[in-house]
């Protein structure tokens, strides 16, 4: 269920211009920003311990190995032991093409940034 503050359960959205940081450390659109609608998580990244993105980092790095600024991320909160370990869902429109060569740049990409951890297709 949505609240007034844009959230839906544990799952915020990075908006694709503007970040309103929570106290948590979340980011999130409100409810009638939010690209529901239009996109679908493709592919999620987990952060080895002690690194994150900004989301204004984040689409950057997703709209350039998308080739598209049709773009929109979001933060996933999950809770492990004593610290929080956020999945960043990277979403694009459904009928995104040729994905394995988007995940090829995208994993490029992050390496370049000086980025470790784990990069799994949400796509079918």
């Amino acid at each position: 269920m949505a609240s007034d503050n844009g959230l839906t359960g544990n799952l915020a959205y990075f908006p694709p211009i503007r970040a309103v940081p929570a106290e948590t450390g979340a980011y999130w659109l409100s409810a009638s920003e939010r690209p529901v609608d239009k996109h679908v998580p493709l592919f999620k990244v987990r952060l080895i311990a002690g690194q994150s993105i900004g989301p204004q980092s984040l689409r950057s790095l997703w709209s350039k190995a998308c080739g598209s600024n049709d773009v929109s991320v979001s933060r996933q909160a999950v809770r492990g032991g004593p610290a929080e370990k956020p999945n960043y869902l990277l979403h694009g429109r459904a009928d995104t093409a040729d994905l394995p060569a988007i995940e090829k740049r995208l994993r490029a990409l992050v390496a370049e940034s000086n980025l470790s951890g784990s990069i799994s297709a949400m796509h079918h």
